[in-house]
C-alpha cells in the first residue's frame, strides 16, 4: 500500500495505536499517524524468533514499500508543525516525525545488518561480502599503525589482548614475543570473556564513517522508549544485545577505558531535551563521542540535515566517574586519528551549565553545554 500518488501520504491523521501488553511508563501517549500504525501493526507480523535472513528479507519489502511515503510524511509533518498548532497537536506532531523518520532508519539498514551478522551463520566475511572483507583489512592497517605509535600503543594491545587469540590472522592482528606477553598480560584481566570474529566486526561496521550503522543503533533504542513503537525494537534485539555485549566486555579490560574525566560530544539542539541547566538526562545506549575537542563533528551536518551545533561536554562527577571506552582503533584508516570513545550506556548526567564560546575555528561562537556524571533520581530517558 502507500505506492501510487493516489495512495501516498499527504496529511497524516492520527490514529490511536496503543496495544495492549505495552510497557507503561514510557515517553509520550500521543497517537500514531495512519502510516506510522499500518508500519508499525506489519513490523509486529515478524518475530525476533524468526532467523536473521527472514527478517533482513521481510524488512527489506516493507523498507521498499514505505521507504518514499515515509519520505513524504517527514516533509508533510514539518509544514503542519509550521503552521502553528496547539501544544497537544504539536507534540503529537513532533513524536510521529521522530517515530516515522526512525522507522525509516531501520528500514534501511537493518537488512543489511541481520544478514551481515547472522548469529546462524559461520563468523568472519562470507565469500561474496566486499563490506565485511574490508573491516577485516582495515583492522590490520589501523592495528600495525598504532601498535608502532608510542602513545596509541596500548589501544593495540588491548585490542589484540579483547579479542580471541584464533581470530588474530583474519584481523591482521600479529605481535612479536614481547607484544605477545604484553597482551597476555592485559587479557588476563579480562573477566567477561573475550570479543569473537563476528562482535569484532560489528563494532568496526558502527565505527566506519561509511556504513552509517550507528544511526540504526540509535533509532532502536529510541523506538524502544516510545510505547507504540516498542515492539518494534524487540525484532532487532540480537544486534542491538551482541553490540552492547561487545562494548561491556572490553570495558571490562582496565587499559580500554579513558583514563581521563572528560568526553566530547556534537549534539543536536531539539525542543524535546533543552539541555538547560538543573536538566537530568541518562544515555540508555551506547553512544559514541571524542577524547579530543577537534573530534566531536561539532557543527558538522546529520544524515537527515541537521546540525551539530551544541558542544556537549561529559565530565566526572563527584563520586561517579564517566565510563567510557577508547574507540579509534575500530575506526577505519581515515579516522582513527579523531579520538573516538565510546560511552556505555545507563550513565545519569545533570547540566551544570551552557555558555556560547569560540570553541571552533576561531569563526563560529557556539553552545557549551558540561554535563557531571550522577547516581540517583528520575532522569530524561535518551
Amino acid at each position: 500500500m502507500f505506492k501510487t500518488s493516489s495512495q501516498r501520504l499527504v496529511a497524516p491523521t492520527l490514529v490511536v495505536a496503543a496495544r495492549n501488553g505495552m510497557p507503561s511508563g514510557r515517553t509520550s501517549g500521543a497517537p500514531l499517524t495512519s502510516l506510522n500504525f499500518t508500519l508499525c501493526d506489519r513490523l509486529a507480523g515478524l518475530s525476533a524468533h524468526h532467523p536473521a535472513a527472514h527478517r533482513a528479507d521481510s524488512v527489506e519489502r516493507l523498507h521498499e514499500e514505505f521507504a518514499e511515503s515515509l519520505a513524504d510524511q517527514w516533509e508533510a509533518l514539518g509544514a503542519q508543525a509550521r503552521s502553528g498548532p496547539g501544544p497537544q497537536e504539536a507534540e503529537a506532531l513532533r513524536m510521529n516525525r521522530t517515530v516515522g523518520a526512525n522507522l525509516a532508519t531501520v528500514l534501511r539498514h537493518a537488512p543489511r545488518l541481520l544478514r551481515a551478522f547472522d548469529p546462524d551463520a559461520g563468523p568472519g566475511a562470507a565469500p561474496g561480502d566486499t563490506g565485511l572483507r574490508k573491516l577485516q583489512t582495515e583492522s590490520g592497517k589501523v592495528f600495525s599503525r598504532m601498535l608502532a605509535h608510542p602513545t596509541r600503543r596500548v589501544q593495540a594491545l588491548v585490542y589484540a589482548a579483547a579479542i580471541q587469540p584464533a581470530h588474530h590472522e583474519a584481523l591482521g592482528i600479529t605481535l612479536e614475543p614481547q607484544a605477545q606477553r604484553e597482551a597476555q598480560r592485559l587479557r588476563e584481566q579480562a573477566r567477561d570473556g573475550l570479543l569473537d570474529l563476528r562482535t569484532v566486526l560489528q563494532l568496526r561496521d558502527y565505527a566506519h564513517a561509511d556504513t552509517g550503522s550507528f544511526n540504526f543503533y540509535r533509532a532502536t533504542a529510541i523506538l524502544a522508549q516510545q510505547p507504540s513503537t516498542f515492539e518494534v525494537a524487540t525484532l532487532f534485539e540480537d544486534l542491538t544485545r551482541s553490540f552492547a555485549d561487545g562494548i561491556q566486555r572490553l570495558y571490562a579490560l582496565p587499559d580500554a577505558r579513558v583514563p581521563g574525566d572528560e568526553v566530547r560530544k556534537g549534539w543536536v539542539r531539539t525542543r524535546a531535551l533543552p539541555l538547560a541547566p538543573g536538566c537530568d538526562f541518562e544515555f540508555r545506549r551506547p553512544f559514541s563521542g571524542t577524547v579530543r575537542a577537534e573530534g566531536s563533528y561539532l557543527l558538522r551536518t546529520t544524515p537527515d540535515q541537521r546540525r551539530y551545533d551544541v558542544d556537549l561536554v561529559l565530565r566526572s562527577g563527584p563520586g561517579q566517574r564517566i565510563k567510557a571506552i577508547h574507540f579509534s582503533i575500530f575506526n577505519a584508516p581515515a579516522t582513527a586519528h579523531e579520538g573516538e570513545a565510546m560511552v556505555l550506556p545507563n550513565q545519569r548526567f545533570l547540566v551544570e551549565s551552557t555558555t556560547r564560546e569560540d570553541v571552533h575555528d576561531g569563526t563560529s561562537v557556539t553552545p557549551v553545554t558540561r554535563c557531571v556524571a550522577r547516581k540517583t533520581g528520575e532522569p530524561h530517558i535518551l
